[in-house]
């Protein structure tokens, strides 16, 4: 596990979601899975996929 970058993807997935409307528990929830995925591999990543509710 490397934290590098997860604080970004969890700051930039919230504003996208809650720029978009969404509730801020769900934008929340968006941030914490984008932060968590960041986090899964070791060192920067040049994007997080964004994933959208089918």
């Amino acid at each position: 596990m490397d934290t590098t970058g997860a604080g970004d993807a969890f700051v930039a997935a919230f504003l996208v979601a809650w720029l978009r409307g969404v509730e801020v528990d769900a934008a929340l929830e968006r941030a914490v899975a984008a932060g968590a995925e960041a986090a899964t591999r070791v060192g920067g990543r040049p994007k997080v996929e964004i994933v959208r509710p089918g």
